[in-house]
């Protein structure tokens, strides 16, 4: 049961964004709507693997990187990450690493994600080199295939979803995705970059959770205005 947070840092006109998708194993059902084995162990065996968008959050524009900080470490220190593992993944492209930097001193468990134009997933000085392509083909298919699921209280989902209808993936005369293209064209994607990261990382490297452990109602449930 580990949450992923994506983190897309503001550039001068735009939002800094968070996106958590919670990793997590439900149990497999009969077709009486039991579970399928006896007792309420999460495994692979008994369940099936879920990834929930459970927090979507802009940040005031203008927010500064201190704030930023403080208001990720007032965040990872509240109820809804009580005794549950987490990721940050921060968009570590250009202005990003500044705030990484603060995030690592704030001793945060996080992995910084640089958004390329490549073909493939690389790693290289602490930093994990993703292809944008990658980013946003692996949110559609999960959206698509109702794998990525969003209650439809959960707040700002309908700005995420205005995002993604506004999302053009711009390709290059090369052939190659057109990064600052995609990011300079005026319409706010923050959050879609957000959930993206945080999908992408759940999906391609995330473990299931804590194996052998009963299975608990969200926490995000308890907490007020969310």
């Amino acid at each position: 049961m580990t949450l992923y947070i994506g983190l897309d840092l503001a550039l001068t006109s735009d939002y800094t964004a968070i996106a958590i998708v919670d990793k997590g194993l439900t149990p497999k059902l009969d077709p009486a709507g039991r579970p399928s084995y006896p007792g309420y162990l999460l495994n692979l065996d008994t369940c099936n693997v879920t990834y929930d968008l459970v927090h979507l959050e802009r940040y005031s524009l203008g927010t500064n990187s201190i704030e930023v900080v403080r208001k990720v470490k007032e965040m990872i220190g509240g109820p809804a990450f009580f005794n549950r593992d987490y990721q940050i993944l921060p968009d570590s492209t250009g202005m990003g690493r500044p705030i990484v930097d603060q995030l690592r001193l704030a001793k945060l468990h996080l992995i910084p994600i640089v958004i390329t134009a490549g073909s493939e997933e690389t790693n290289k000085d602490g930093f994990c080199h993703v292809p944008k392509r990658e980013l946003i083909s692996n949110i559609s298919i999960m959206l698509d295939n109702h794998e990525l699921r969003a209650d439809k209280f959960l707040p700002n989902r309908q700005i995420l979803i205005d995002e993604l209808k506004a999302f053009k993936l711009k390709i290059s005369l090369a052939g190659n995705d057109t990064y600052e293209a995609w990011r300079n064209e005026g319409a706010h994607d923050d959050l879609v970059l957000a959930a993206a990261m945080a999908a992408y990382w759940a999906k391609r490297h995330g473990h299931a959770g804590e194996l052998g452990k009963q299975i608990v109602t969200n926490p995000w449930l308890k907490v007020p205005g969310i």
